[in-house]
């Protein structure tokens, strides 16, 4: 499991309430988002990195279509809004473009312009 995944799966469980505060018959949504892994992987028997995320789930009492739904992404394009955002997707991936809304990107220090961002900051 890299660094992106377990935090993913960190951010996932401290946000999640425990299974005895659960009130009957909400249903929870989580959404997991990866740059290169396929959707098929984002399960918990796709990928042995996804199935720690899945078991720990399964032991706080959410499993996935009786009260959790989970929403599996493998983005073409990443759409931000904030510059610490840009900075984070920047960071995380090469690859993906990215499409910042923000003030100004050159003070920032995520693009050398706005005439070429460069790399992968559209």
């Amino acid at each position: 499991m890299n660094r992106r995944e377990f935090l993913i799966a960190l951010v996932l469980s401290a946000t999640m309430p425990c299974a005895h505060a659960q009130q009957p018959g909400r249903l929870y949504r989580i959404a997991i988002v990866h740059p290169s892994a396929s959707v098929a992987e984002m399960t918990d028997t796709g990928s042995p990195r996804f199935s720690l995320l899945f078991k720990e789930l399964r032991r706080l009492g959410y499993v996935e279509g009786q009260n959790v739904v989970v929403e599996r992404y493998s983005p073409d394009l990443i759409v931000t809004i904030t510059s610490r955002m840009v900075l984070n997707f920047k960071a995380a991936t090469t690859a993906i473009p990215i499409v910042g809304l923000m003030a100004d990107p050159v003070a920032f220090g995520i693009v050398e312009s706005l005439a070429h961002p460069g790399g992968n900051i559209i």
